[in-house]
């Protein structure tokens, strides 16, 4: 998977850019940022919160990420849309 703009997210390319790579590299960041990023997806995915978590730091799919969890794809990616604009 590589990074897509999302129209329907109230952030510029750039900034939506800066977002997802800072998530990819998840497992090479300090464990202060990767904390924030696990609180901010606790707060935008409520109880869908781990498939949000692997979704961004992970390069799985929408579809993947969704069956895994037994969540719908319109769910994740309202979850999303909820993490880059509180991230």
């Amino acid at each position: 998977m590589s990074f897509r703009y999302k129209r329907g997210i109230d952030l510029d390319y750039n900034e939506q850019g800066r977002i997802y790579f800072h998530c990819l590299a998840y497992q090479t960041l300090s464990r202060r940022e990767q904390e924030k990023i696990r609180r901010v997806c606790d707060q935008a995915g409520g109880e869908y919160a781990p498939a949000l978590l692997e979704f961004l730091t992970t390069e799985q799919g929408y579809t993947a990420v969704c069956m895994k969890h037994h969540i719908s794809t319109n769910t994740l990616y309202r979850a999303v849309k909820r993490f880059y604009e509180t991230f």
